[in-house]
């Protein structure tokens, strides 16, 4: 499919530092039956940490990241499980629950037998993804996945009852992947799919190789999604290399709420614009007291050098008493002989109070702003509305270069708002009884300045056109009233609450990384 798709991750953990001391361990056994399941994986999610249960269902890890961690259970037959681990947790006695195959909508319709041959290509790059790294990694066992095609919805659904392997080429990981769902909206270009993930470090004694993979890694690791976490639980973000902004995601008609319907910047002299203004504001028909009174208002807040904030002044109506309609006048820095005007309109009384925290950054405002084609993951289970493609863009708005950075981004006919001041990270973080949570509001937009995106990312959101690769730019959410608990190492929870766009939802498992990485 030419639009990226909606991508899902569940449960992914982001860590900077390890521990070492206490081992986890326990025994693993059928729920209500306590018969041991032997063979059973037990691991810590997305790291090369774990073991295999023995024939009497135990095990012990020795290794592991810093208390908190999340442990992951599965065995062939059984529903998976997770849990937290704490510091100074006992012998854990894990069970599993069997899976029980309903009839439900995607047992109904059988597996498609050319359904390698049909869908493979698709899967491939939906879960694995397209860049150069996923150009180096093999699925192994292919053969294991079943697709279904429900024709009636335009639904393609894929499952596998043996974990998927992924060989590595690009990183020099062998990834174990159990897939608990994919599914993938045709009408709605919606892509759902969560798993749990183990990694093991490829041996190689050609020292070519592992110089490859080394560098691999640490391309892959910076300015990704583990990077900004460790940084922003850090306190580093900025040193690091990400800017963060806020964003704000507005239906189209309510743009001009936002961003000004004109522009112009003019002086008292010039008799023509100033009258032209007035009209503007209160029509041909307006009282001459009242154009007399506005003009020397604007006389004395432009003449008193003390008065530096915008002057907002309400318009008549015109004819529809439901319009809210504001000019806003603003002093140009380093010019004392002229001021910039700028209208407003909306039908939200709350206008004058909101516009001034909406002046946004078009500085880079490309073409690709009409394709309007972004990707979205969550870390969670959530499907989240998918994008528009060409042809769906709302209409041009004229804006000069300095106000505002404009992308449509849904079928709903979205504009993506960006603010130009940078957010301080400590701003967003807090520490709340020995805990600290990241907690926002909208959106927010993450820059890394210190390497521009693959290529093929660039081709991908606007085919046909040369690639312009710039700066990654990446978008993140939490879902209303939530916040993320960031922990000690840079985990963090309920990753369910968290969504990610854009640059962060285009590396999959290509560049996934175990989260015991450690950069040099």
């Amino acid at each position: 499919m030419k639009n990226r798709l909606i991508f899902l991750i569940c449960s992914i953990l982001f860590v900077c530092s390890w521990a070492q001391g206490q081992v986890v361990k326990g025994i693993v056994s059928e729920n209500g039956k306590d018969q041991p399941i032997p063979a059973a994986s037990v691991f810590i999610n997305n790291s090369t940490y774990g073991a295999i249960c023995d024939e009497n269902g135990q095990f012990v890890i020795g290794q592991h990241p810093e208390f908190p961690f999340e442990l992951v259970v599965t065995a062939i037959g059984y529903e998976s499980r997770t849990m937290t681990v704490t510091a100074g947790a006992a012998p854990l006695s894990i069970k599993l629950v069997p899976k029980v195959f309903d009839l439900g909508e995607v047992n109904v319709i059988s597996p498609e037998k050319d359904g390698w041959q049909r869908f493979g290509k698709t899967f491939l790059e939906e879960f694995i993804g397209y860049s150069v790294y996923a150009a180096e990694c093999t699925l192994l066992n292919k053969e294991d996945i079943r697709f279904y095609w429900d024709r009636e919805n335009m639904v393609l659904r894929a499952s596998a009852d043996v974990p998927l392997k992924i060989r590595n080429n690009a990183t020099g990981y062998l990834i174990t992947y159990w897939l608990e769902d994919f599914e993938l909206d045709y009408i709605t270009r919606k892509l759902y799919f969560r798993g749990y993930s183990r990694f093991e470090a490829i041996p190689s004694k050609r020292s070519g190789k592992t110089a490859k993979w080394k560098a691999n890694r640490l391309k892959a690791y910076n300015g990704s999604l583990y990077h900004f976490m460790c940084s922003l639980y850090k306190g580093d973000a900025l040193a690091e290399g990400f800017e963060i902004r806020a964003l704000k995601r507005i239906a189209e008609d309510e743009a001009g709420k936002y961003i000004p319907v004109w522009s112009d910047t003019l002086a008292f002299k010039e008799a023509e614009k100033t009258k032209k203004l007035m009209l503007d504001m209160y029509g041909p028909e307006a009282d001459p007291s009242v154009v007399l009174q506005t003009l020397m208002r604007i006389r004395s807040w432009f003449t008193d050098s003390t008065q530096q904030l915008p002057l907002r002044l309400k318009g008549s109506a015109l004819g529809d008493s439901t319009m809210v309609r504001e000019f806003r006048f603003v002093k140009p820095a380093g010019d004392s002989t002229r001021f910039i005007v700028r209208y407003f309109e909306s039908h939200d009384e709350d206008t004058a109070a909101t516009a001034d925290a909406a002046i946004l950054d078009e500085q880079k405002h490309s073409r690709r702003a009409s394709v309007g084609i972004t990707d979205a993951q969550s870390a969670g289970g959530r499907p989240v509305l998918s994008i528009t493609g060409k042809g769906d863009a709302p209409g041009q708005i004229s804006l000069s270069p300095e106000l505002a950075k404009i992308l449509p981004v849904s079928r709903k006919r979205t504009l993506d708002m960006l603010f130009t001041a940078i957010v301080p990270p400590d701003s967003i973080i807090s520490h709340e009884a020995g805990k600290t949570r990241l907690r926002f509001n909208d959106y927010l937009h993450i820059t890394y300045l210190y390497e521009t995106g693959d290529r093929e990312y660039y081709l991908k959101r606007a085919p046909g056109e040369p690639p312009m690769p710039e700066k990654q730019e990446s978008i993140i959410s939490i879902s209303p009233g939530k916040s993320l608990l960031i922990m000690p190492e840079g985990n963090f929870s309920d990753s369910y609450d968290l969504l990610v766009e854009r640059y962060w939802s285009y590396e999959k498992l290509d560049k996934l990384l175990p989260i015991d990485f450690e950069p040099e």
